[in-house]
């Protein structure tokens, strides 16, 4: 478990974690989201010592990461791919560190196996793709089978086969009952893999909910509804509080009725549907709506491209 409290970090003039309270259960993958500049990073940098925190506390199973007597074994990150020594082999890399947390050559091998190196294992690491860089970057973190495993970007530079892999990898680390904290900008990806959401805004805490939950918040869930009485059904359903929308002929888009209200309406008045679709919001809707106000970057307005 993670326990953030009143964490602060400034950096001269500028704030980049503002008062974070927030705690990060195990058994869950932790979903970590916030627009560039949010102060995600910064918090994963705290929790693992390598920024010390203005203000407030960061506690990793009860200790602060300084106070860990196995650092590696308790806690695994992934915050920079590249951090590892281009003219090293993969092998050699995990085997230095292996050595210096007193850690078997066993697990250098297992965690080749697991992140799928094993047959690229002895090139340098110079020579890596993007994403053979991160797959190295998550054996690294899982080196010291850690109860805690911290992921920044993790699917970034990944192909399909790859971000299927985090997303299986994380999933099954949580359900053995480890602490998993994922940050991504990948929408898609977090809505299916993340139990919980923690979102980020300018450094402050903006929702911190089931991701199931922060979906239904954000609203815009609406029914799709096809018939070819459409014209009769908008009228069937008008109402306050119901919102209609007919983006083509014989589709009806509705806001404010279930799906089950709708059908039951068309059935008494003899109205025959070929689709009821309920459509949920989607994760980056949700997102977007959360952190409208909480963007340090913004792009609302078209700008002209200059030729």
């Amino acid at each position: 478990m993670i326990e953030i409290r009143g964490l602060t970090k400034r950096y001269g003039d500028r704030t980049a974690v503002d008062d974070l309270t927030v705690t990060i259960r195990s058994g869950r993958v932790t979903g970590f989201l916030g627009p560039n500049g949010a102060g995600k990073s910064t918090t994963m940098r705290v929790v693992v010592g390598l920024d010390r925190p203005t203000a407030g506390t960061v506690l990793v199973d009860g200790r602060r990461y300084a106070d860990l007597p196995a650092p590696l074994r308790a806690v695994g990150a992934l915050l920079e791919a590249r951090s590892a020594h281009p003219g090293r082999t993969a092998r050699d890399h995990l085997r230095l560190l292996a050595a210096t947390a007193g850690l078997p050559r066993s697990r250098v091998d297992a965690v080749l196996d697991l992140a799928g190196l094993t047959a690229v294992a002895d090139r340098r690491v110079g020579v890596f793709s993007l994403g053979m860089g991160q797959r190295l970057g998550v054996a690294t973190a899982l080196l010291g089978d850690p109860a805690t495993v911290v992921l920044d970007e993790p699917v970034n530079g990944l192909d399909p086969d790859g971000v299927l892999w985090i997303r299986t990898l994380t999933r099954r680390l949580a359900a053995e009952g480890r602490t998993v904290l994922v940050s991504s900008h990948l929408m898609s990806e977090m809505a299916v893999t993340a139990d919980h959401l923690v979102v980020l805004g300018r450094g402050r805490l903006v929702a911190d909910a089931p991701t199931d939950d922060v979906l239904r918040q954000a609203g815009g869930s609406s029914v799709r509804v096809r018939s070819p009485r459409a014209v009769e059904l908008v009228d069937l359903l008008a109402g306050e509080g119901v919102v209609l929308d007919s983006p083509e002929r014989g589709l009806v888009e509705v806001r404010g009725l279930p799906a089950a209200e709708i059908g039951d309406r068309a059935a008494r008045a003899g109205i025959a549907l070929h689709e009821l679709t309920p459509v949920s919001a989607s994760l980056e809707e949700a997102f977007m709506d959360l952190t409208r106000d909480e963007r340090e970057y913004r792009t609302d307005a078209p700008q002209e491209v200059l030729a």
